[in-house]
This record gives structure tokens, sequence and C-alpha cells, in this order.
């Protein structure tokens, strides 16, 4: 385990790839690594509103059976744990937006397909593990803010303005 958690704690995608090639690891082991991590994590950081585990592990296995098989075709993201941010349509499951507003029974807002950004993550390759969290992007901004000249800069796209000299 101290191995797999200095292993895949900061890998890259060049670097995992590595490991798949030199079948150190598969692509369920990985998965699972990454699931606990979220399990372990999460009570405490709440990052992941929705976790897919089983179809997460689902798709692992697959790409592991294709690889055993020598089927597999490693596309640039073969076996790459992925999440996708709350405001991204996964198919079937709920698009939250960072809203609990899309929750409430009945009018839940579930997509109906993956948005093109997903379908071509999963086209890739990686292994979509769920849904993170995001902040409630219908939070007013206090009318004060709204008029602050980095926040109108913000909107144009321009530079907000020079901080103050500083007094002598």
């Amino acid at each position: 385990m101290a191995d797999m958690e200095r292993d895949l704690l900061e890998a890259t995608i060049p670097q995992l790839q590595r490991l798949y090639a030199a079948h150190r690891y598969t692509v369920t082991q990985v998965v699972r690594w990454h699931l606990d991590r979220i399990q372990r994590y999460n009570g405490v950081y709440r990052a992941v509103e929705t976790v897919l585990e089983s179809e997460a592990l689902a798709a692992a296995a697959r790409e592991d059976r294709e690889a055993a098989a020598g089927t597999a075709e490693r596309a640039a993201l073969w076996g790459i744990p992925i999440v996708i941010k709350a405001n991204t349509s996964i198919a079937g499951q709920v698009t939250t937006d960072g809203w609990d507003g899309y929750t409430i029974r009945g009018h839940e807002l579930v997509a109906p397909r993956d948005a093109t950004i997903v379908a071509r993550l999963r086209a890739a390759g990686a292994i979509v593990l769920g849904h993170t969290n995001m902040p409630d992007s219908r939070t007013p901004i206090p009318t004060a803010a709204a008029r602050s000249p980095h926040r109108q800069c913000l909107r144009r796209g321009a530079s907000p303005p020079a901080a103050p000299p500083a007094a002598p």
C-alpha cells in the first residue's frame, strides 16, 4: 500500500501510463485507490458530491479485460481516473450546478446524455469517478462588491487597477 501511495499520490498522466505499461497496477487497482481516497477524505473536504463507484469500477474492469486480451485501444487518457465538475452533465446523473434546488425530489435536473466534453473524455479512455462539488453560483454579490473596480474589470476582461501607492 505504501508503494501505491507513493506511486499514485501525485502521478501525472504519462507516469500513470508508464505504470500501466510496466504492469505495476491494473486500472481497477488505480480506480479503487482513488475511490478509497474519496471515501477517506470526502467527509472532511466534501469535494465530491456524487461518487459513481459501480460505474467507475465497471469501466475499469472493462479496460483491464481489454488489456489482458490484447484488444485494448490505448487512447490518450486510457485508464486515467477523473472527476467532472457539478455543472457538467453526466448521463443519468443529477447536474446540480452547485445548487440544492436541482436535487429537490421531482425537480431533479437529470442529464439525458453526457456533455460533449464528458463523451470525449470517455472516448479517450478516461474513467469518470463522479461529480465534484462547487459553490452555489446563485449567491447574490453585495452591491458594493458588484460595483468595485476589480469586479467591473473582471467582467470586461481587463486588468484591475493598480493598488494605490503605499504611504511613506
